[in-house]
């Protein structure tokens, strides 16, 4: 498989080593910056993602998806910094 390539697996099918991998970029990705900041974009409720949310607006709900789609690409692309096989699993 190529790095570049974005195979996900259920976490369950993950191999020893893909497992070693995927917590290991985990770990050394959690000390730059930039998971930080990735982190606090998540908690920032001002740009209302979480539109299931109690008192969130209805609109919210057309920006749930799309944008949660975005921030995962993002922490797997924060993950991949370190290893850039490792893809974020599903858990179905």
């Amino acid at each position: 498989m190529r790095a570049s390539q974005r195979i996900r697996k259920d976490h369950r099918q993950l191999t020893d080593t893909e497992q070693d991998l995927f917590n290991d970029a985990l770990r050394q990705a959690r000390g730059p910056q930039e998971y930080k900041e990735l982190v606090d974009s998540h908690k920032d409720m001002s740009h209302r993602h979480h539109g299931t949310m109690p008192r969130m607006p209805s609109e919210s709900i057309q920006r749930f998806l799309p944008w949660h789609r975005a921030y995962g690409l993002k922490f797997e692309d924060l993950l991949r910094t370190v290893h850039p096989a490792v893809t974020v699993p599903y858990w179905d």
